[in-house]
């Protein structure tokens, strides 16, 4: 019952998380968006399959895995997985080319409860922070250093 409710709230940080990024992606303007969308195709592609990633992020990680996409990272094809067990969340960036592990961040606690009040601070913080972001859209803020650095080299000097 613990580790249901253990991967429930990392299920629910890794749902808040994205929402961020989509928040956060959508905020940039046209010519500042990454397309990091995969046709069928490329997702078929992929050298390493997502059952033999589910696999490497098991054998690399302890906990059941609560969540495993595709993703761009500098220009190469990774999963992103998320395994969590009662005192410990783990995530794993796996190369999609070759399965090797290009990254790891792993968050311990000594006990379930503690684990999950960490979990509830980053909610917390995840909150706080698309507050920021929310607040620097909505004042204009994410082309201020461009016009900054027009306002400064004058018209005839800027080169974009």
């Amino acid at each position: 019952m613990l580790i249901n409710r253990v991967t429930h709230t990392a299920f629910i940080v890794s749902v808040i998380f994205v929402g961020l990024a989509v928040t956060a992606a959508s905020a940039a303007s046209d010519e500042d968006k990454v397309d990091t969308e995969f046709s069928y195709q490329e997702m078929l592609d992929v050298p390493v399959k997502f059952g033999q990633a589910m696999t490497i992020a098991r054998e690399n990680a302890e906990g059941q895995i609560v969540e495993i996409t595709l993703d761009e990272f500098n220009d190469t094809q990774v999963y992103l997985a998320s395994l969590a067990n009662a005192t410990s969340l783990s995530e794993l960036m796996i190369n999609a080319q070759d399965g090797t592990i290009m990254g790891t961040n792993v968050q311990t606690a000594a006990t379930p409860d503690l684990m999950e009040e960490l979990i509830e601070r980053e909610i917390e913080d995840a909150v706080e922070f698309a507050d920021v972001m929310g607040d620097m859209m909505e004042f204009g803020m994410f082309g201020l250093m461009s016009d900054f650095d027009e306002m400064t080299c004058g018209p005839d000097t800027y080169e974009n």
